[in-house]
């Protein structure tokens, strides 16, 4: 039984939706308006594409995420402290997307920015791994 929780609990989540096309804003069936430069700018690793729905997603939300946890560890431990939260996985990142606007994270300049990112970024992450994104 303690095998099966150790390894259940270290698996990486199926990704549901993959990237299968070009995430270009306002074209066939792409929905919403992501700001792809806005991602791109920050890593290689933050580009996006979309699923085969339209929704925006990271080409690589593995190597996206394990990405996005180098940059904002900072900004990730202050909000752990802040609310109390256990430590951001692939698999426990909700309450970060959900306290990511609440977060007094935000001082002046370019950690606010980074602040708002974290929610951003979480945002496009989930619809990787979201069973209502998929058909």
């Amino acid at each position: 039984m303690c095998l099966f929780v150790l390894v259940s609990c270290s698996k990486k989540p199926e990704i549901l939706n993959p990237y299968t096309q070009e995430y270009i804003a306002g074209q066939r069936n792409i929905k919403r308006q992501v700001n792809v430069e806005r991602h791109l700018h920050r890593s290689e690793y933050f580009d996006i594409g979309a699923t085969k729905d339209g929704w925006a997603v990271f080409k690589d939300p593995e190597k996206a995420f394990t990405t996005f946890k180098e940059f904002y560890s900072d900004e990730l431990e202050h909000m752990k402290y802040e609310f109390d939260l256990m430590e951001i996985s692939e698999k426990h990142y909700e309450p970060y997307l959900l306290y990511s606007s609440y977060s007094n994270t935000c001082i002046s300049g370019d950690y606010c920015e980074d602040a708002y990112y974290i929610g951003s970024f979480l945002d496009i992450y989930e619809n990787s791994y979201k069973p209502e994104y998929s058909n």
